[in-house]
């Protein structure tokens, strides 16, 4: 009955509360037989055991309690009492009762379960005091003690994985997920189809049950390896989740898992960790390379140099073992993180800080513990760079960033005076100020007022500490000084400051992997493991010495010890000579090979810093050998890189020898007639040509004084100029015969650039055309542009190593310091464009050194070929060269602006502003896309544009528009100047075809490519407004080079192009009536003369039109008296002119960089007063600007009389023009039905701006007796036909005093915003009134 099973359960219940684990073994028995015996009362039925409820509840409420249970107790140090977690003897008794009576115990229990489970609805649930949430702990217990229980339960529990309910399914996950990695229980073996029910979870759409299935599938895969194959996809998978939390707690917890057992970790999912440097999240990714760099350090490095690490002096076998000794599962496993974390170094300052510190930091001392020895670490240091040889080129970015950085802080420490007392030091303590706010290019941007801080902190050991780790041979403990001591006397500063010095001090300081120790011992073990005939592994160690040699050559020769070169020397001396063994075959003589030429290249890179170091070492008696050796390797048969290296390597003696007595004999030999000689068919012609370049090079002043090298110049041009199959005479080898084209190509471009460069030391001038005639002459260099013009153009299949050398040679060619850029043709202009594009490294390197002025470039580029970086796409070591040229150009413009501005914005804002390096970048990409295939794309975005062609055109404007919109300090204040260029160009302007002849299909086109261009790069300018101030018009003159693009006048006939005349060419007529050059262009257009523009011209040739490119062709094939190729914007150079396109109203607002972007209005005559301008701090500068000196008296004299001949009387010309274009501005409305009538605008040519108006004068007065060109329906160019200009010639007769009167009046009316005055005649476009549609 009901009372007595009441009583039954009160006393289990008693029985289960009164056991305490201080009683003995008997009484538990004496429990566990009670109890059993109260069960055993009721006899099992049929079907199942019938065990009342109450009974049940009992004994599953102590399982619910779990195993433990807390007790107070005790301290034994103090008088106070403490908790702790004690075994729970109710439990213990209840786990017996359950094991001893499971047969009468499991199907009542699962019953009971379910019905919970099942939502209580049934009369079982009913009769239970247990609440669901207990269900949970009860069923986790039971795999524990009686598991047979779960057999009828497991399977409900799974159905609920999918419930709607999302606490629900948490819990069920939870609770399988803590059955399934439990070590005491193989449920997920046993119960497979719920296991994989379960992994479904993972994709669960509530981020919490993924965060919990994430670290589950962990447990399980470090308690149960078995299943590490079933849950990989899971992991997988929940590495890329979208949630990066989940993302975060999957790589810290494999992280962690591999740490402790790296063999449960598979190499797939450490792969999926690497990806994870990929993330948005910043510390994600950081995470993820901090990981894996202690994982490798852990399991791979440590393990591998314990030996070494062991015994300091072990022997080289010991260290070759270990460097041979390679574990495929180990590699496999681990052998790719180093490579992965350099390709880590992409992330730049500019877009994660952090990470870039953490990747170098990385570097420095976590891959090789710095806690191990310098033998240690040198072996560490080739095993790390060989799991990073395919990413090599980001460690060497790394150091060369350091050495710019410590070379840039020794400069600030050196001229930061000790001392503000005088004048004389306040200067310098400016200057050095400026040097210091350099150094945040190189590091992490520094907080507000910071760099002041600095500057300003009077503690002197700062700067000593700062100071001894500015060199890359300081010492480890002066790093760690500097580490140490530099945050503790600087902690006056807030914190953001004080991060940011320990962060300067990290960059700087050389770490524990490569340093001048390392580099040393790494020399050191090279040459031992080549006297132990170990290559490969000699190979290995040079690579530390290689790296360290193109980015620090004085790196390990600090304080005169030779040690590293000697080891050098003699390891040349050696592999040299084993090169020409007999007995070597195969891959070993490879090997050889490989090593005198890595040597070669190190003792060419280090010689120079040796010599410096100690003069006297390298004219001993020692070096004979190694001198007799480079010269054996120039004279004979071998690799041109060799021959290059030994010839610089000789470069080197000249330091403390003389010349003569270096080079006299080598040149003599390589000149020799036997050795250049087209029949002959040695494989050393190449070699020697290779030898000649590197002399021309390094002894330029002795090589160009020799007429044997003017000799062998002449004869590599001869094998330029042969065909192919003449140029290598009776070669066999067509490998020979390109080596025998690139080391002539390199020769005649290596002696054209040093004769040029030594004829400007010895004259100190620039003058073109008395260089040209000193080198080779005008027509042997332009054919040698035409021949390495031809070479681009040819097809892909052709010559690679052909086609770099002639794009290496262009971009030499067109060095800013050499005039020389005239000859670059429109069309090799886009052919060089085009093979930047092809993507070859060693040009992308030669582009990012011409574009940051490094070796062998004096100057920044051109806006002309700094524009050429559209040919790239997403190149982020070009886009940073960019970036670095365009901030020097703008501190070089706003130097020049601060110390002359008349002379700056008249003359040098078109050449090194760097927002005009825009039109040649549209030019060049509307050539480079004119022949893309539509159709190849298929999909089209809404304007009818193929989206794969808008997609590649938006990542080559990126190059440009990127560093032209981040550079400038603060928020962009240029981006309405680049869109008003992109609308002008786009709406208003044709673009110049390159090709010799203008082909009408092919212009249309090119103008249709054009508008693309111009509409996807006004797109992406648009994005980066943040606010309305951004899109403020700009208030001044904007100039288009004129042999790029052409002005075209909208009319009912459709577009036309405007002629840019020159006032020469103006007066010649063709037979067709048309000015010659004007290429067919309209003769019913009118022009305004534009005062501000004018230019005085010192070039008697210069009379070129620049309607064509540079072969003289113009737009519709017509042939003209070209003098340049137009792509210079300054006539004093020989350069094509400009097009005066824009003057607004003066009311608008002047952006915030107006001061650059303004142009002057001066004129010529006010400009050859203005002082000299010094530029020596300008390291930057083109070389048109290196000397600001005004035109001399008798130059501004010739000039003024030059512009007297072209127009008479200037200022009377002026004013009747102004008169003249009012009045037919007013005449004009009656006339405006005529389709032909065209609006006035405002254009200029290379020789300067032509007044139609004054030409009109000029024409009544007699001065000239050919016609004036046709500018509109109002013909100008007869008496009989325009009654018009009559009445103006007699009215400016009879009212001059008037006429001057109102030109005044209209002067005033029209004062730009700058403060000079804008005559009638410059006004914009947008003053012109425009016809309707």
């Amino acid at each position: 009955n009901a009372a007595a099973l009441e009583t039954l359960a009160e006393l289990v219940k008693t029985l289960l509360e009164a056991m305490h684990r201080d009683h003995q073994s008997e009484i538990m028995g004496h429990a566990v037989a009670a109890i059993t015996a109260s069960i055993e009362e009721y006899e099992p039925s049929a079907a199942f055991s019938n065990v009342p409820v109450p009974l049940l509840d009992e004994i599953l409420a102590v399982l619910a309690n779990g195993p433990t249970t807390q007790e107070i107790v005790a301290s034994t140090t103090s008088k106070k009492v403490q908790t702790v977690q004690v075994p729970s003897p109710a439990y213990a008794l209840a786990s017996h009762v359950l094991r001893r009576c499971e047969d009468r115990l499991s199907s009542p229990i699962a019953r009971l379960l379910n019905a919970l489970l099942n939502g209580g609805g049934n009369k079982l649930a009913s009769l239970t005091r247990l609440h669901s949430d207990q269900v949970w702990l009860i069923v986790y217990e039971l795999h524990r003690v009686c598991p047979g229980v779960l057999t009828e339960v497991i399977g409900n529990v799974a159905g609920l994985l999918v419930c709607e309910d999302t606490e629900q399914r948490l819990r069920v996950c939870r609770l399988l997920g803590r059955l399934f990695y439990s070590q005491s229980s193989d449920i997920a073996s046993r119960f497979n189809l719920c296991f994989r029910q379960w992994l479904n979870r993972s994709s669960d759409c509530d981020t919490s049950i993924r965060t919990l299935m994430a670290k589950c599938l962990v447990q399980i895969l470090k308690n149960k390896p078995n299943l590490a194959s079933d849950i990989e996809g899971s992991l997988l998978k929940l590495l890329s989740d979208s949630d990066v939390a989940i993302r975060s707690v999957v790589v810290h917890n494999l992280c962690d898992l591999v740490s402790m057992k790296p063999e449960s970790v598979s190499p797939v999912l450490l792969l999926g960790v690497s990806e994870r440097v990929q993330s948005k999240n910043k510390k994600e990714r950081r995470d993820a390379v901090t990981g894996l760099s202690k994982v490798y350090q852990l399991h791979y490095m440590r393990p591998k140099l314990a030996l070494i690490e062991a015994d300091d002096n072990c022997d080289i076998d010991v260290i070759l073992n270990v460097l041979a000794d390679e574990d495929n599962l180990s590699e496999e496993r681990f052998g790719w993180i180093p490579e992965t974390v350099a390709k880590c170094l992409y992330y730049s300052d500019a877009s994660d800080s952090d990470m870039r510190s953490r990747v170098i930091q990385i570097i420095d001392d976590v891959l090789v513990p710095k806690s191990m020895s310098v033998l240690a670490r040198s072996v560490g240091l080739a095993i790390v760079l060989r799991g990073m040889e395919g990413s090599g080129r980001w460690m060497e970015a790394k150091l060369s960033e350091r050495a710019s950085l410590q070379a840039k802080l020794a400069e600030y420490v050196e001229k930061r005076p000790s001392k503000r007392e005088t004048a004389e030091e306040i200067a310098k303590f400016k200057l050095a100020f400026a040097v210091l706010q350099e150094i945040p290019r190189f590091v992490p941007a520094a907080p507000s007022q910071t760099l002041q801080k600095l500057h300003q902190h009077k503690d002197k050991h700062v700067f000593r500490l700062l100071g001894s780790i500015a060199s890359c041979n300081h010492s480890e403990e002066a790093f760690g000084r500097a580490t140490s001591d530099v945050s503790k006397r600087c902690n006056s500063f807030p914190e953001d400051s004080l991060t940011w010095m320990k962060a300067l001090v990290r960059r700087v300081g050389m770490g524990s992997l490569l340093n001048g120790s390392t580099v040393k011992q790494s020399a050191e073990l090279a040459l031992e493991a080549f006297n132990a005939g170990a290559y490969g592994p000699s190979l290995s160690f040079l690579r530390a010495v290689s790296l360290s040699s193109k980015c620090m050559p004085c790196l390990g020769t600090v304080d005169g010890d030779m040690s590293m070169f000697e080891a050098l020397v003699t390891l040349f001396e050696k592999s040299s000579s084993e090169s020409k063994s007999s007995k070597l075959k195969g891959g070993r003589k490879q090997e050889v090979a490989s090593v005198v030429s890595t040597v070669s290249t190190i003792l060419a890179n280090i010689a120079p810093s040796v010599a410096a170091e100690s003069e006297s070492a390298l004219t001993s008696n020692d070096y004979k050998a190694l001198r007799g050796a480079l010269m054996k390797i120039c004279l004979e048969g071998g690799d041109a890189i060799m021959a290059r290296n030994a010839v610089l390597v000789l470069g080197s003696f000249c330091k403390t020898t003389s010349s003569d007595k270096a080079f006299a004999p080598l040149l003599k030999e390589l000149t020799a007639p036997h050795r250049l000689s087209i029949s002959n068919s040695s494989t050393s012609l190449h070699t020697i040509l290779a030898s000649l370049s590197a002399l021309a090079e390094c002894a330029s002043v002795q090589f160009c004084a020799e007429e044997r090298a003017a000799k062998a110049v002449q004869f590599a041009l001869k094998l330029l100029l042969k065909s192919e199959g003449a140029a290598h005479g009776q070669a066999k080898d067509n490998l020979h015969a390109t080596s025998i084209k690139v080391s002539a190509i390199q020769l005649v471009v290596a002696y054209i650039r040093a004769s040029l460069k030594h004829r400007q030391k010895q004259t100190k001038a620039q003058d073109v055309n008395d260089s040209d005639d000193a080198v080779l002459g005008t027509e042997q260099i332009k054919n040698l542009f035409q021949i390495l013009a031809e070479i681009l153009d040819k097809d892909k299949d052709f010559e690679l190593v052909i086609k770099r050398a002639a794009t290496i040679g262009l971009l030499r060619l067109c060095d800013s310091s050499l005039p020389l850029q005239k000859y670059l043709t429109s069309a090799c202009y886009v052919g060089l464009s085009r093979a930047l594009a092809e993507r070859d490294s060693a040009v992308i390197l030669e582009f990012n050194a011409m574009t940051r002025a490094s070796k062998p470039y004096s100057n920044a580029p051109s806006l002309r070929l700094l524009a050429m970086a559209v040919s790239f796409q997403d190149d982020s070591s070009a886009k940073n060269a960019v970036t670095d040229c365009v901030n020097q150009l703008r501190a070089t413009c706003e130097l020049l602006q601060s110390q002359n501005p008349t002379l700056f914005d008249s003359k040098y804002k078109v050449k090194l502003m760097p927002e005009y390096v825009l039109p040649y970048s549209l030019y060049l990409l509307a050539h480079a896309h004119a022949h893309a295939d539509d159709c190849e794309d298929g999909a089209y975005d809404e304007d009818g544009d193929p989206k794969k062609l808008t997609v590649r055109i938006q990542k080559q404007l990126r190059m440009v528009l990127d560093p032209l919109v981040q550079s400038p300090s603060g928020e962009a204040d240029n981006i309405s100047f680049l869109l008003r260029i992109m609308e002008m160009i786009g709406h208003s302007y044709s673009i110049r075809s390159a090709g010799k002849r203008s082909i009408s299909g092919m212009n249309k086109k090119l103008n249709d490519t054009l508008r693309r261009v111009c509409k996807v790069g006004r797109d992406m300018l648009l994005k980066g407004v943040k606010h309305d101030s951004q899109l403020a018009a700009y208030p001044h003159h904007i100039q288009l080079p004129s042999n790029l693009f052409y002005k075209v006048s909208k009319s009912s006939h459709g577009p036309s192009p405007v002629t840019l005349m020159s006032p020469k060419m103006s007066d010649e007529r063709g037979k067709d009536g048309n000015p010659s050059g004007s290429g067919g262009a309209s003769a019913k257009t009118r022009v305004s003369f534009s005062s501000d523009v004018q230019r005085s011209h010192n070039d008697e040739n210069r009379q070129g039109i620049a309607t064509g490119d540079g072969d003289g062709v113009g737009e519709e094939g017509v042939a003209h008296d070209v003098g340049d190729n137009g792509f210079e914007l300054d006539a004093d150079e020989s350069n094509a002119g400009v097009s005066v396109i824009e003057s607004p109203s003066n009311d608008r607002k002047r952006p915030a960089n107006a001061h650059i972007l303004s142009m002057s209005t001066s004129t010529p005559a006010s400009r050859s007063s203005q002082p000299r301008t010094p530029l020596s701090a300008i390291s930057t500068a083109q070389s048109e600007i290196s000397e600001l000196t005004p035109p001399s008296t008798k130059k501004a004299a010739r000039s003024a009389k030059k512009m007297a001949v072209m127009i008479h009387k200037p200022q009377s010309s002026q004013n009747s023009a102004s008169v003249s274009s009012t009045r037919s501005r007013r005449s004009s409305t009656s006339k405006r039905k005529s389709p032909d009538v065209i609006d006035e605008f405002d254009f200029e040519d290379n020789n300067g701006v032509v007044d139609v108006e004054t030409k009109r004068m000029k024409l009544k007065k007699g001065n000239s007796k050919e016609k004036a060109p046709n500018v509109s329906k109002r013909s100008i160019s007869s008496k009989k036909k325009s009654p018009t200009s009559r009445k103006i010639v007699r009215g400016l007769q009879e009212n001059t005093n008037d006429l001057a009167e109102k030109s005044e009046e209209r002067s005033r009316r029209s004062v730009r915003s700058d403060g000079a005055d804008e005559s009638v005649g410059s006004r914009s476009i947008r003053d012109v009134p425009r016809r309707s549609a």
